[in-house]
């Protein structure tokens, strides 16, 4: 289903949550707020303006927040980037845009 949470497990066992939104070329975000994918999957549509053009939004929590796995103690690049390597994975997608998230 559309904007329902999924799960994931990266290459060293962390368990990610995430979302796929809409349809077209996708691009993929973390959740810059702990809060910011629950606002989303309960019907605020932060990401309204890339879904209204024709965009896949795939976001997800990164390790230690939100509702990814906690508790932990390896916050490395490499780490980060294998949850970004289980998110696609995941969606099984083969091409996406990368989005970082800006500070307001």
């Amino acid at each position: 289903m559309e904007g329902e949470v999924r799960y994931c497990t990266t290459e060293d066992g962390v368990r990610i949550g995430y979302w796929v939104r809409g349809d077209g070329i996708p691009i993929v975000m973390q959740s810059l707020f702990v809060n910011q994918m629950s606002a989303e999957t309960n019907g605020e549509p932060i990401d309204r303006n890339f879904i209204s053009q024709g965009r896949m939004v795939i976001r997800f929590d990164g390790r230690g927040v939100g509702l990814s796995q906690r508790n932990l103690d390896d916050f490395s690049l490499d780490a980060r980037v294998r949850d970004l390597d289980a998110v696609v994975s995941g969606t099984q997608i083969e091409t996406f845009d990368l989005r970082t998230p800006r500070r307001p």
